[in-house]
């Protein structure tokens, strides 16, 4: 009998080790998705390689070779972090789009 009431006890433990870890983890999402709110307001807004890529439908080892050769989209550096303005990125599309028939 005390057998079973240890392991009910334990049971007991580890479900509230469940509930605070839990816990834990809905506080860490909650802070991810504020930082996430904060970074989308502005119009400077960032993204990384792998988001303009996606973007402009091609390889963040393309624009790893725009980079290379200094040419491209404007990028910010953070160490070794490759950032996007996603005004840049508007902007270099519109400086780079052919305009048939234009003078």
């Amino acid at each position: 009998m005390a057998y079973q009431n240890d392991s009910v006890n334990h049971r007991l433990d580890s479900a509230e080790f469940g509930v605070h870890h839990h816990k834990r983890i809905d506080d860490r999402v909650d802070r991810q998705r504020h930082h996430f709110d904060r970074r989308s307001m502005g119009e400077d807004r960032m993204a990384t390689s792998a988001d303009v890529a996606k973007f402009l439908r091609t390889t963040t080892a393309r624009l790893a070779n725009d980079r290379y050769h200094r040419r491209g989209i404007p990028y910010v550096k953070f160490g070794a972090s490759v950032r996007y303005k996603w005004r840049d990125v508007h902007d270099w599309i519109e400086q780079n789009t052919e305009r048939p028939g234009a003078a």
